[in-house]
């Protein structure tokens, strides 16, 4: 499952600040989580459904890994 950078929600929503952001994909509808930096994630897979009309998603878990 590829994640979607922050950049790349920015530009899909037309928002510059996280809260933004996350306003914007709550307002959608769009499964997403908020990480420890405060910036939203979403999947490719997750972005797709909801662009094709998709009502149907499932739970999305993000394993924790370990920074360097």
């Amino acid at each position: 499952m590829a994640v979607i950078n922050f950049e790349d929600l920015q530009e899909l929503s037309g928002c510059r600040q996280q809260t933004k952001v996350i306003e914007w994909l709550k307002a959608s509808h769009i499964p997403h989580v908020v990480g420890s930096d405060g910036k939203p994630r979403t999947t490719h897979e997750l972005l797709e459904r909801w662009h094709d009309g998709s009502k149907s998603t499932t739970e999305v878990r993000f394993k924790n890994k370990k920074r360097v």
